[in-house]
């Protein structure tokens, strides 16, 4: 398992959310890293801003 993703499972129990909201968060978090096939490392809040700029712009 990633580590982030291990890292945010581990987060989530500790703010007491329920396991299925923890699991649905993951789940969410590795399909954003799939669509931009990148690690999460390198997915920044400035390119999920341009992308959704872009998207935008193109409807």
């Amino acid at each position: 398992m990633n580590h982030l993703i291990k890292r945010l499972k581990e987060d989530l129990q500790l703010g007491v959310y329920a396991k299925r909201s923890t699991e649905s968060y993951a789940s969410s978090v590795l399909r954003l890293q799939r669509f931009y096939n990148k690690t999460l490392k390198d997915i920044t809040e400035e390119g999920l801003r341009q992308s959704s700029i872009l998207a935008l712009l193109s409807k």
